[in-house]
């Protein structure tokens, strides 16, 4: 895929993103804030434990969670193929940051989450910030 491809695909994965959260909330907090339940949300394969969202079943609780973690894993990996093919950055949230810099923090974010420095509801609610600026 060259840069132009990449970029229509970074586009797509977010706008699947932004399509659960419109229809549905921030499914991820919810299944978080769910009382009584282990939580088991693995952030790198999106594997869960148990989910109880009040307006959705627990399998369309879980297709949902499951594809906004697939859509945001797929964002960072063409973030990664963006720049092994040193593609220009496209917009961002915030004019001063660029895509490279938002791909170390996820990388950085994934490191703290691994070397038990944040909480993984914090990596989630921090990953979800990060991907929002991706546009």
């Amino acid at each position: 895929m060259g840069c132009n491809e990449l970029e229509d695909e970074l586009l797509k994965a977010n706008a699947i993103r932004d399509a659960i959260y419109e229809e549905h909330g921030d499914v991820l907090k919810d299944a978080y804030a769910s009382t009584a339940l282990d939580m088991a949300i693995d952030p790198v394969s999106g594997l869960l434990g148990s989910v109880i969202n009040g307006a959705l079943t627990y399998k369309e609780s879980t297709a949902y969670i499951e594809a906004e973690v697939a859509a945001g894993l797929r964002m960072e990996q063409i973030l990664v193929y963006k720049t092994q093919r040193d593609c220009p950055s496209g917009e961002t949230g915030d004019s001063s940051q660029t895509e490279r810099v938002l791909l170390k923090q996820l990388t950085d974010l994934e490191i703290q989450l691994s070397e038990e420095e944040i909480t993984q509801e914090k990596y989630v609610s921090e990953r979800r910030t990060i991907l929002d600026l991706i546009r």
